[in-house]
């Protein structure tokens, strides 16, 4: 630039000014705007009142403060005097390349002379020509926040002007450091705050599903997020988001993350990792994340390994995530993973009680069923020995005229001593049976039978009576006593996806736990129907309760319901029955 352009350190240094200068401004306005700046607490009210005094003081037309991210790029502008419109058109423009590199790391550049055409072609068209401009650089201890431009004076910016303005901007300076330091404890009081609730819910006893609920609506909370996911391991190998809060993310509900995703290197390294923006991101494993900006993947993880993932959402232009908001976030999710260990023991506590449950069924059986039966046997073995020696002494034609047919009374007994033993067997069976279905409910191993076995038998813990599940394929009902109902009932395992299967296991968990809680139900009943010619699964699930209330306090469980279906191009109904209770209807398509 020409001899026009000159910087300063605080104090004027350059003989050689132009005669046309303005005023010193009163020492009253500089104190005042001192004390104004140095009285908020808030870094965007710090800045909004620095730009507006400095154009007062300066006597500037106009002028703006952009503060810049750790890459140096233009992370939020305040502006005075400028239009909504023009400020916009600052997005993305390549001012840190040109114009802001140009200032010094300390002082002010004052530049008395019409805008290089260099400069100028990188502004906002509707901020027309810049006359002239100073340019003061804000220095925190950890770097360079941004910068202060102030342009258009109607005649000249001077050195005392630019020493005034570099003493306003060293109160600023001092006020946002002691803003930034109370923003941070006000936000570390806030993530402890937020651990304490989701503590104190997990001893009241809070169920996993309202655990999870909340810490997802917390963490969203508290780091002013826009959206919360909890991503948890789902069927076979596969994890799954399991919990949204926001409606933004609304549609990731049930979104299976990939083996080879970041969530996925997040659980298996245990490491939080910080996203600047994941629009800007090429290669999204999960193509919908594109549509956010900022995002922070939070492992959930207990002594040994990761229970889950916490991904922390924000819109494109948000500010980023920083390492405090990893290390509070990491708080929280440690209870949320103590939420998850909690449930884990619970399940293995129903899981014990049930097995025990059976073992005793199957003693009892075997101690007593089966040795009355024994019994039984021995006696009816005894009348027919009896019956055959006193037979054996009477003549033929005494036999006859008393009405005693020796070989038709002898095939009952014996058909009833072949029923004995039968009993006795099938009975066997059945303790075999209990035993071996215990070994399967620990098993991690599972088919959709098998994950729907387990359904009925946690419902029964929870509702304190049995659910009853009914199997149908194409309107036929599968009957499990039948001896060809394994071949009748693979299409279950075998046209039904493994995301619809995790989608429908979690679908009737949460309407049976629904019923647990809300129904006063005494009979709950759980119809599948796999529709092979429409290619779909029709899942209906219906009680004998109170009913849906006219005014939901609480629709999260619906809404997740519903979610699962859409997402999979299907639908959602609930309402009551005209015979009393609930009905909930839930169908999608196989493919």
């Amino acid at each position: 630039m020409s001899d026009e352009l000159f910087t300063i350190d605080g104090v004027p240094s350059d003989d050689s000014l132009p005669d046309t200068v303005i005023s010193d401004p009163p020492e009253s306005a500089l104190l005042n705007a001192i004390i104004q700046v140095s009285s908020h607490h808030s870094a965007p009210e710090i800045l909004t009142d620095y730009v507006k005094f400095a154009c007062q003081l300066s006597g500037a037309a106009y002028g703006a403060f952009v503060s810049i991210n750790v890459r140096g790029e233009i992370a939020k502008i305040f502006p005075y005097q400028i239009d909504d419109s023009v400020v916009k058109e600052f997005r993305g423009q390549l001012m840190s390349d040109r114009i802001l590199s140009s200032l010094p790391d300390s002082g002010a550049l004052v530049a008395n002379e019409e805008l290089p055409r260099e400069y100028a072609e990188v502004l906002p068209s509707g901020l027309g020509n810049v006359k002239n401009y100073v340019g003061i650089a804000l220095t925190l201890p950890c770097g360079t926040f941004g910068w202060l431009y102030l342009a258009n004076h109607p005649e000249a910016f001077d050195v005392q002007c630019a020493s005034e303005l570099l003493k306003l901007t060293d109160a600023v300076v001092k006020a946002l450091d002691n803003a930034l330091e109370f923003e941070q404890a006000q936000k570390r009081e806030r993530w402890v705050k937020a651990s304490q609730g989701l503590t104190t819910m997990l001893l009241s006893g809070a169920s996993e599903e309202e655990a999870l609920e909340e810490t997802a609506r917390l963490l969203r909370e508290v780091s002013d997020s826009d959206s919360a996911l909890i991503i948890l391991p789902s069927i076979g190998d596969t994890w799954a988001c399991e919990f949204v809060a926001g409606e933004s993310a609304q549609g990731l509900l049930g979104q299976v993350f990939p083996p080879n995703g970041r969530a996925m290197t997040v659980a298996r390294t245990g490491q939080g990792v910080i996203i600047d923006s994941l629009a800007d991101t090429l290669h999204l494993k999960v193509a919908m994340l594109s549509a956010f900006g900022p995002a922070l993947y939070v492992p959930m993880r207990n002594a040994e390994n990761s229970l889950g993932v916490i991904l922390l959402l924000r819109q494109p232009g948000d500010e980023e995530f920083t390492v405090e908001d990893l290390s509070s976030a990491q708080m929280v999710a440690s209870h949320a993973a103590l939420a998850l260990e909690l449930a884990t023991a619970k399940h293995r506590a129903a899981v014990a009680d049930l097995q025990a449950e059976k073992e005793r069924i199957g003693q009892d059986l075997h101690d007593l069923a089966i040795q009355q039966l024994f019994a039984a046997g021995m006696q009816i073995s005894t009348l027919k020995a009896a019956f055959l020696d006193a037979t054996s002494r009477l003549e033929k034609e005494t036999a006859e005229s008393a009405g005693i047919d020796e070989s038709a009374l002898l095939e009952q007994l014996e058909g009833a001593l072949t029923q004995v033993g039968d009993s006795a067997e099938q009975i066997r069976a059945i303790v075999r049976s209990l035993r071996t279905q215990g070994e399967d409910v620990l098993s991690l191993d599972r088919t959709f039978l098998d994950l729907l076995a387990q359904e009925a038998s946690l419902g029964r813990s929870s509702l304190g009576f049995a659910p009853t599940f009914i199997l149908q394929i194409n309107g036929e009902v599968l009957d499990n006593n039948d001896e060809d109902f394994e071949e009748k009932s693979k299409p279950f395992e075998t046209e039904v996806p493994e995301t619809l299967v995790k989608n429908a296991v979690a679908v009737i968990r949460e309407s049976l736990a629904n019923i647990a809680k809300h129904a006063n139900a005494t009979a709950a009943r759980v119809t599948l129907d796999l529709d092979s010619s429409e290619g779909c699964l029709a899942i209906e699930i219906t009680d004998n309760g109170k009913g849906m209330p006219e005014a939901l306090t609480r629709q999260s469980g619906l809404k997740n319901m519903r979610m699962r279906a859409e997402s999979n191009d299907g639908w959602f109904r609930v309402a009551n029955r005209s015979t009393g209770g609930a009905r909930i209807l839930w169908k999608v398509p196989l493919g």
